[in-house]
């Protein structure tokens, strides 16, 4: 059962763009045809505060 765990900037998302990343990550992860739709998981945490190397640049990490 995979874990799709994303990590982002803040500022860098709306609540509706997040549920629009989710819906797409997790439908080409079914899409692959290498797991079930129903066994994958994916899920999304924003960050307010974060350094990036050093730096406040805005992210995303999956």
């Amino acid at each position: 059962m995979p874990h799709i765990i994303i990590e982002y900037s803040e500022e860098l998302l709306s609540d509706a763009e997040v549920h629009t990343m989710l819906k797409t990550v997790h439908r080409s992860i079914a899409d692959s045809g290498l797991f079930k739709e129903n066994q994958i998981k994916t899920r999304a945490y924003p960050f307010k505060e974060f350094t990036n190397a050093g730096e406040s640049k805005p992210y995303i990490h999956i």
